[in-house]
């Protein structure tokens, strides 16, 4: 997306279940052998959790290693295959996806459930990277910003205003995954200004 002089540029990458350790060697190797990143952006990668520790060990360059989700629940405790943000800090982990598409679709995580999972985020001071997107069926029937607007206001609900400079709202177009269909720069600036409408 273009940038003006006060919005500052951010690449994600999200490797999703889909890296060996030898996937994590190679990408961080052509990404040490890059001359330099852009001055004027945050870059950030979001491996599996099992290969966090080695890819923050093996970048040279000044990579943002986040997670892929975190659970509700802070501390420790009784919740099998879960990580929280108190241990993802452990790692050294300040950053961190919430509400992507696949949480959302395959793991039925609510606009509820993942506005949860961001404030416990960010309580403890890390950095959220909230996705919001609508499907096939909502883009063609019209309904793209009620649907991003339910989860942004989701979001929204009872978060202190000084939290925001600890959000990143990353758009989705879930629509275009999958079916065939590309979303276009265009289609995906114009959601962009929608939703900076709607935040306004």
């Amino acid at each position: 997306m273009a940038a003006s002089e006060s919005r500052r540029v951010f690449i994600g990458g999200n490797w999703k279940m889909a890296s060996s350790a030898a996937t994590i060697s190679t990408v961080a190797e052509a990404i040490n052998g890059m001359a330099s990143l852009p001055a004027n952006a945050d870059v950030m990668i979001a491996p599996p959790m099992l290969h966090i520790s080695n890819l923050k060990a093996a970048l040279k360059h000044p990579v943002i290693v986040g997670a892929q989700h975190t659970a509700v629940q802070s501390g420790f405790g009784a919740f099998t295959g879960e990580h929280s943000v108190d241990m993802l800090k452990d790692f050294g982990i300040t950053w961190t996806l919430v509400g992507h598409s696949e949480r959302r679709l395959v793991f039925g995580e609510s606009n509820e459930v993942c506005a949860a999972k961001a404030h416990a985020a960010l309580e403890t001071g890390m950095t959220v990277v909230f996705c919001v997107g609508e499907e096939l069926a909502q883009r063609e029937d019209g309904s793209t910003m009620q649907v991003v607007g339910e989860q942004l206001a989701a979001l929204l609900q009872g978060l202190p205003e000084d939290a925001w400079q600890r959000v990143v709202i990353a758009y989705e177009p879930v629509w275009a995954i999958g079916t065939g269909k590309t979303a276009s720069p265009q289609q995906a600036q114009d959601t962009h200004a929608e939703i900076r409408a709607w935040l306004a």
